[in-house]
């Protein structure tokens, strides 16, 4: 499905639906399906941290996983696109599917967190 995403060069919203399912299945590969949101955020504020010693992570503010996935909605159902969003996504993705093959992220997401003070 990721592939598929990086494929999709035309519809946005397509994109977008095909990095959020992507994020959904690697999220889910334990099979608990609740709490999607918040697993993904703490799944990438966990990896930064773990490459990071001594340094607390938090998304920026407007980046938060529970905003897209309330854009999801607009995005979904009513065709609304969201370039900032896809763009988001895909940043995430390529961390996290790194971080599951046992790569180290090249810092895709970076620009979404900010260090806790």
């Amino acid at each position: 499905m990721f592939g598929n995403g990086k494929r999709e060069r035309t519809d946005k919203n397509e994109r977008f639906r095909k990095f959020w399912i992507s994020l959904e299945a690697l999220i889910n590969l334990d099979g608990e399906e609740r709490n999607i949101a918040g697993r993904i955020e703490g799944a990438l504020i966990r990896l930064y941290e773990r490459n990071d010693p001594g340094k607390r992570y938090k998304l920026k503010s407007g980046f938060e996983i529970v905003k897209i996935k309330k854009d999801r909605i607009d995005q979904f159902h009513k065709a609304i696109e969201n370039p900032e969003r896809v763009s988001q996504l895909e940043s995430i993705l390529h961390d996290l599917i790194r971080a599951e093959v046992g790569l180290c992220h090249r810092g895709y997401a970076k620009e979404y967190l900010e260090v806790v003070r």
